[in-house]
């Protein structure tokens, strides 16, 4: 494998710079699960406050629709009807009601329509619980998927520095492969070197052969 650096850039300033990159994208990706889970939680906090609030309010207001029932059979009871004379031929006598019982249906109306409102607090608490079980569902639901993003990503974060390591240690390996090939070379041609500046200031290498 063939390794080329930038210009000016060694292997520990490569090593430095992949590292710094992977932290950067570990800590964007671990900085928004963080800021979901707060967002979540805030949202939880406050539906937890409005269902309090609405526990409160029918609790309220069962208590007044109970107290106006009491009124009711009190009136009812502690005030009976009258007998009023008809002035007729055969001086009959009708039953009317007096005007305190009317105030009594009219409160009866209103107790009638306080019930259908405490009904429709309760429906509507209801859907408020039910919607509160869903987000804290949901919430323990991406709680191990938080984890699990930041698990990973210091997995990935392992994983390149592992890569990176490999790459380094191959590259050097690389390198310490070639240096001693080279040092083979140079014990070779060292020898063939000095043997050859011998024979060439040997002074035999001037002298012409005679001839008899």
């Amino acid at each position: 494998m063939s390794w080329f650096l930038p210009c000016g850039m060694n292997l520990a300033d490569m090593s430095s710079k992949r590292s710094d990159v992977s932290r950067s994208l570990g800590n964007e990706a671990k900085e928004k699960a963080i800021r979901k889970l707060h967002a979540a939680e805030a949202k939880l906090d406050e539906i937890t406050d409005i269902r309090t609030r609405l526990v409160s309010e029918n609790s309220e207001m069962t208590q007044s629709v109970e107290q106006t029932k009491r009124e009711i059979h009190d009136l009812k009871v502690n005030k009976p009807l009258i007998e009023h004379p008809t002035p007729t031929i055969n001086t009959l006598y009708c039953r009317v009601p007096p005007p305190m019982l009317y105030a009594a249906e009219l409160i009866a109306t209103e107790v009638s329509t306080l019930e259908e409102e405490h009904k429709a607090l309760l429906s509507e608490n209801d859907g408020e619980m039910e919607f509160t079980q869903s987000l804290k569902s949901q919430l323990e639901k991406l709680r191990p998927e938080l984890i699990g993003t930041e698990v990973s990503t210091l997995e990935e974060e392992h994983k390149t520095l592992l890569s990176e390591n490999d790459g380094e240690m191959e590259f050097t390996q690389s390198l310490k492969s070639q240096l001693e090939k080279l040092r083979i070379q140079q014990q070779t041609i060292k020898p063939r070197l000095e043997l050859q500046e011998k024979d060439r200031r040997s002074p035999r290498r001037w002298l012409k052969p005679c001839h008899l």
